[in-house]
């Protein structure tokens, strides 16, 4: 089963041949096939069209046309259809901020590199104080209100307002990032996917599903839609 949003369609191989110090010639020498003799390749006009198709189609605007007239069959019987990029069984959309987060990023402006180093000074202090002992801790209010203390101590003013939308996110990076720290990047990761809604939603049709056939079907009956493009 795939979960998330339409690939991004890059089916071809590209060769390189240099033919002066500052100038060198790329040609397309070769095209991917997955196992089942479907290339996965995005029909466009040119690498800008190719980019707008694939950013369309991970917010579900995908226009690609199915070619009915491409039947093809996985290793398990599985039919699936031509067309560009590789269509997920179900179609789940990537975390994105909510409008009070952009609010903050755009209020910070180009003092957003000074809110990354007032955090990681911080985090790297919370690290030294040894203090987490586990990679699930909760971050408290008190260590977001020392982030914004900081920060106005660096002279970057948002309104009240504006950090008030913005606390979830500020937590958020806090907690990654001091586990990243503390315990490692592969803590940092579990404890991400443990907020990412298309890991999430895979695990909890994972939970329900009694065999492969009928993971997929739970997926089918969860988001109804043409047959799969893999």
């Amino acid at each position: 089963m795939v979960v998330g949003t339409p690939t991004f369609g890059k089916g071809l191989v590209q060769s390189l041949w240099q033919l002066t110090p500052e100038t060198a010639l790329k040609l397309t020498t070769a095209r991917w096939y997955t196992p089942s003799g479907r290339t996965i390749q995005r029909k466009s006009k040119n690498e800008d069209d190719q980019l707008a198709q694939a950013e369309a189609a991970e917010l579900g605007r995908d226009t690609t046309k199915v070619d009915s007239s491409l039947v093809f069959h996985t290793d398990h019987g599985r039919t699936v259809l031509g067309g560009g990029g590789i269509r997920p069984d179900l179609f789940i959309k990537p975390d994105t901020f909510t409008t009070a987060e952009r609010v903050f990023l755009k209020a910070l402006g180009n003092k957003i590199l000074t809110y990354q180093d007032v955090r990681a000074s911080y985090e790297l202090e919370v690290k030294g104080s040894g203090r987490v002992k586990s990679p699930t801790f909760s971050v408290t209010p008190d260590m977001v209100d020392e982030v914004v203390r900081r920060l106005r101590t660096r002279g970057v003013v948002v309104p009240d307002s504006v950090l008030a939308g913005a606390r979830t996110l500020i937590a958020d990076d806090l907690g990654n990032e001091i586990t990243r720290y503390v315990f490692g990047r592969p803590s940092e990761v579990r404890r991400r996917m443990d907020e990412d809604r298309q890991v999430q939603a895979a695990l909890a049709l994972a939970r329900r599903a009694k065999s492969p056939q009928d993971l997929l079907s739970l997926a089918a009956a969860q988001a109804p839609a043409p047959p799969p493009r893999n």
